[in-house]
């Protein structure tokens, strides 16, 4: 019996939990040294890793993301902090100690609702203490926050009162508030940005470290509803990379501005005229619709920066307009023809589900070196193969200008969905995604994993 039937065997019993028994005696008849390969395939099905794998570690039994909140998880005082919507539609937090594989969750909202747009963002304060923000799918005028009365707070007693930001002067936003994404910004201020005004890119800003916050400012404005991705290092800019709206009802291009010494500017430097909100358009593109004969509508999905701190983009395309042929590119900015250079690095297969043309498993930029991706795919980048689920891989651009590529997870009895790396997480690895069944973005049972090194 070989190594591939024992992990089939393996998967199976996983799935056909009824059978087991039956099986299992049968199983009885094989030599000891082929029950040994069975009994350790046995324990790596559980998760989906290959023998040589880094090491898997459960963050969370339920707990799942959007990719529109940022950051999902943050390293403090050597414990991981992070972010999900729990499938009862609670919002939480655990704080997870690798090395002793421990995990503590916190619910923080005193709400809930079934609906994975709603994970929270961190961030680390300049004291240590931790500010979280979160919102629902824009059901409430108001998007809400706590900050930590500690530095490694591990429990509610160790958080303060959720407090509630809404519109300024009795004002309404159109369709709610969504998303919440804290960053650092200039001054030692904090820029919190989501969707707002118009159902558009909003922000609000704090000075006082997240204890009170401006009103609102109308960022891009757009009649659809543009998604954005936004990144800073604490240097004062902010980097943000978005599209004129939803791709399913929009034939999106994908734009980049940033905001440096008060002023908001395209790629090469160059002040936006006016005011905000700007239309789409003043940005920079980064990849045109349509760019190739036969392609369809651009989804962003991260930004980050390089070693000499140039923001990096991926994002998905979907080819021949098919909502089953969808690829993954990543886009450097050329300073010296001063244009981005946007390329298919892999397949990410077909739609994640019927409704919704464009999702896709996800890719993650790796902060800590930005040649680095993680993909969620059902097509293996090694092979061109289909895979029974969609899995993680790493790719590593390598000085020849090729992709080479590592499997995370193998064989796994679920999809491992939206991998996120933590800025500044200081391992040789690390990565989180969440595995289970999603069958859409208000259904959802999976639970919350991360390779580490």
């Amino acid at each position: 019996m070989s190594l591939f039937d024992s992990a089939y065997l393996c998967t199976w019993l996983y799935w056909n939990k009824d059978e087991r028994e039956d099986t299992i005696v049968a199983a009885m008849i094989f030599d000891m040294r082929t029950f040994h390969i069975f009994c350790l395939c046995a324990l790596f099905s559980c998760v989906g890793v290959s023998v040589g794998a880094p090491k898997i570690h459960e963050v969370a039994p339920d707990g799942s993301w959007t990719w529109f909140n940022d950051e999902r998880a943050v390293w403090s005082q050597g414990k991981l902090y992070a972010g999900y919507v729990r499938s009862d539609g609670h919002i939480c937090v655990t704080r997870y100690d690798s090395d002793k594989r421990h995990a503590a969750e916190t619910v923080l909202s005193t709400w809930k609702e079934q609906d994975d747009h709603n994970n929270p963002g961190i961030f680390v304060r300049p004291d240590g203490r931790l500010l979280i923000a979160y919102a629902t799918h824009g059901t409430s005028q108001m998007w809400n926050f706590r900050i930590s009365k500690t530095t490694d707070p591990q429990s509610l007693n160790d958080w303060g009162e959720e407090q509630s930001v809404a519109p300024p002067d009795g004002k309404r936003f159109s369709s709610g508030w969504t998303y919440c994404n804290p960053l650092p910004g200039p001054d030692g201020k904090i820029f919190l940005f989501g969707r707002g005004i118009g159902w558009n890119p909003t922000y609000l800003v704090s000075d006082d470290q997240g204890e009170s916050w401006s009103p609102p400012v109308h960022l891009i404005r757009h009649p659809n509803r543009p998604y954005a991705k936004y990144a800073a290092r604490g240097n004062g800019r902010i980097d943000i990379a978005y599209t004129e709206g939803h791709p399913h009802r929009v034939t999106n291009s994908i734009y980049h501005i940033y905001l440096e010494d008060g002023k908001w500017r395209g790629s090469d430097g160059t002040v936006l005229a006016g005011e905000p909100p700007f239309v789409p358009q003043q940005g920079s593109v980064v990849y045109r619709y349509g760019r190739t004969p036969g392609t369809g509508p651009a989804w962003i999905w991260d930004i980050n920066y390089d070693v000499e701190e140039r923001p990096v983009i991926v994002h998905s395309v979907r080819h021949a307009k098919d909502p089953d042929d969808l690829r993954y590119y990543y886009a450097t900015w050329d300073a010296e023809a001063k244009r981005w250079d946007s390329r298919e690095i892999a397949r990410a297969g077909v739609r994640l589900y019927e409704s919704e043309w464009d999702y896709v498993g996800g890719i993650a930029l790796d902060s800590n070196d930005n040649r680095q991706v993680f993909i969620s795919t059902a097509v293996d980048p090694r092979s061109g193969w289909d895979t029974p689920h969609r899995e993680i891989y790493r790719g590593h651009l390598d000085d020849s200008g090729k992709w080479q590529w590592t499997a995370i997870t193998e064989n796994s009895p679920a999809d491992n969905l939206r991998p996120y790396v933590p800025e500044k997480h200081g391992h040789k690895l690390c990565v989180l995604w969440f595995q289970g069944r999603y069958t859409s973005y208000t259904d959802i049972r999976c639970r919350v994993l991360m390779a580490l090194e």
